[in-house]
């Protein structure tokens, strides 16, 4: 867990506690229970390869499990965000996609917002997306890099 390694080291040794409980909801017929479950599992992993590697060794995630919220209405803009972070910070883990394009899909989607939208809270939604991605490490490419390529950042 980002900076709490207590919850992790008790998540590791609770003998009933598996990623699979949790990749399951996945599968949900709700659709917010799958984007909350998606946004948990990115939790988990978030820069941390080891907890990469134990949901990939559980059952894993699947591209489609992400995409049917990367292209959502405008009035569910914020899960469309939410499923870019975790299209970036999974990239490494998603077996059914190349980590590049999932992460290139996620950040030409935030940069085109960045530069194109005129919508503040769309704007701020973005910006938030890119903060924290900006503190990623575990599978991200190049993030920063791009940034500031196209200078997006600094606006």
């Amino acid at each position: 867990m980002p900076g709490n390694s207590e919850t992790a080291a008790l998540l590791d040794s609770h003998p009933d506690f598996s990623y699979g409980h949790v990749l399951r909801l996945l599968y949900s017929l709700r659709p917010e229970v799958r984007l909350l479950t998606g946004i948990a599992i990115a939790t988990f992993t978030f820069n941390s390869v080891t907890q990469q590697r134990a949901i990939a060794e559980s059952e894993g995630v699947r591209w489609h499990n992400f995409q049917p919220f990367l292209r959502c209405a405008s009035s569910q803009i914020e899960g469309s965000f939410s499923s870019f972070f975790k299209c970036v910070v999974l990239s490494q883990i998603i077996p059914d996609n190349q980590p590049a394009s999932a992460c290139a899909l996620a950040i030409q989607t935030i940069m085109g917002t960045l530069e194109h939208s005129q919508s503040k809270p769309i704007l701020a939604l973005a910006a938030d997306c890119v903060g924290r991605l900006a503190h990623t490490r575990a599978g991200a490419v190049n993030w920063e890099q791009h940034c500031s390529k196209r200078k997006i950042i600094s606006k």
